[in-house]
């Protein structure tokens, strides 16, 4: 029994085996517990730094989004400006002739233009015209303030220009061409004019022939018919030379001959801006190249056999 008592430790009682399995759990508990909160921490801290490394990661995403939106956008916007400029010179330069006179060349300037004048039809099928209130008037009954239109697009069209200018413009036989020799002060120089203001001029005699008796003009004469031929001609020429593809629609007029479709020449084309043309030419003649009596005997008559 002795031995058995060394081998064998005494049984405790139900209580006390309560007690030392309630101390041995609360003991287990209560070591067990620092471990668990240190791995809630370190998992907390883990996670902790996890999001904050993600949401570094976002706002680096995000940064770099942003900027490489902006990089494009300015990309797309001066890749715009850069196409209108270069659209807008190449547009420029598409309206500018070999034969043009260079120092007018700075006066051409595209512009978008409806025209005007196009015929329109009332119930009875009486023809009428529509313009702007303030639109500047070209034809109808002759009047005072039709020529005085004409005046302003037509008048001191002619320049004088040296002899550098013409042996540029016509070639090294300028000479050949008349040359005014000059008076009150202002220098001598070939006479000269751009062609839209002679073509203009052309339409506004053709104008005045169709009003014979209030513009004292008499077409039976050899030269004033000679000269509504001369103009018509040219103003075929250019016509064909410049051969506007611009496409002209046509409508219907009910009152017209019981129904009939007309052209629509109200149409939007693509021009050079007369104005300021208009403006060159002007600033041309209103200096020392201003025109004297044009028809004084030229400078070189001896040479030209005159």
């Amino acid at each position: 029994m002795n031995s058995s008592k060394g081998q064998y430790a005494s049984l405790p009682t139900s209580d006390e085996s309560a007690v030392t399995a309630r101390n041995h759990y609360d003991e287990e508990v209560t070591l067990n517990l620092p471990d668990d909160h240190e791995n809630e921490a370190a998992d907390s801290q883990r996670r902790a730094s996890a999001k904050n490394e993600d949401r570094g990661f976002r706002r680096k995403v995000s940064i770099n989004i942003f900027i490489a939106f902006a990089l494009l956008l300015a990309a797309f916007f001066s890749g715009a400006a850069v196409s209108l400029i270069f659209t807008s010179t190449d547009q420029r330069q598409a309206l500018i002739y070999p034969t043009d006179y260079p120092p007018a060349r700075d006066a051409v300037e595209a512009a978008t233009i409806k025209f005007s004048g196009g015929a329109y039809f009332d119930e009875q099928g009486e023809p009428y015209f529509h313009y702007d209130h303030d639109q500047a008037r070209y034809f109808g009954p002759p009047s005072h303030k039709i020529d005085r239109a004409w005046d302003k697009i037509i008048k001191h069209r002619y320049f004088l220009i040296s002899d550098e200018e013409a042996r540029e413009a016509w070639g090294p036989d300028y000479e050949q061409y008349y040359k005014w020799p000059g008076q009150d002060g202002i220098s001598s120089g070939y006479v000269a004019g751009i062609d839209v203001l002679h073509k203009l001029h052309c339409v506004n005699h053709i104008r005045k022939a169709l009003n014979p008796d209030y513009y004292n003009m008499t077409a039976s004469t050899k030269f004033q018919r000679y000269h509504i031929d001369h103009c018509l001609d040219i103003i075929r020429q250019s016509l064909e030379c410049s051969s506007d593809l611009t496409l002209n629609p046509t409508r219907w007029w009910p009152g017209l001959d019981d129904g009939k479709n007309f052209i629509d020449s109200d149409q939007v084309h693509t021009c050079r801006n007369f104005t300021k043309v208009r403006q060159w030419a002007f600033a041309r003649w209103d200096s020392w190249h201003r025109v004297g009596d044009r028809h004084s005997p030229p400078v070189n008559a001896e040479s030209l056999g005159l």
